[in-house]
């Protein structure tokens, strides 16, 4: 009986980590490894998780490359990895988000025209702009600097 209601409050105090924080699935696991969850539990946990749509690496990697839009695809992917994320999901998250030209278009016109061309192509690359796309951005007539 206590063993039972030890795994529902091991499953209830894990369902409210998922449900107030958007995680990839290995955070989940990393989250259950720090309460000493065995291996069988913690799988049958994040199975049920993934059933139920609280954990969705996809949808995971969509939200955290819109919330980092000052960000270049190239930061962005290796954040992704090092959350466990997979090629392909990243692949597929980018291609329902915003491009990157327009991510840089966006960030150039942030800076109210306060620097100039190689302090922006500098800034931008040190946030992981792919340097293609900066040049498409700073060849657009849209943007001026």
């Amino acid at each position: 009986m206590i063993e039972n209601k030890n795994k529902n409050n091991i499953r209830e105090e894990f369902f409210k980590y998922i449900l107030s924080h958007i995680c990839s699935r290995f955070q989940a696991e990393e989250y259950l490894k720090r309460k000493k969850i065995n291996e069988s539990e913690r799988e049958n946990l994040l199975n049920e998780a993934e059933e139920l749509n609280l954990i969705d690496d996809l949808n995971f990697s969509k939200i955290f490359i819109d919330s980092h839009l000052n960000w270049g695809n190239k930061k962005i992917s290796f954040e992704l990895m090092r959350r466990k994320i997979s090629r392909e999901n990243i692949k597929l998250a980018f291609e329902d988000c915003e491009n990157e030209t327009s991510r840089i278009k966006k960030f150039i016109s942030a800076l109210n025209n306060s620097l100039d061309e190689n302090k922006i192509i500098s800034r931008l690359r040190s946030r992981g702009f792919n340097e293609s796309s900066i040049r498409s951005a700073l060849n657009n007539d849209d943007i001026e600097y």
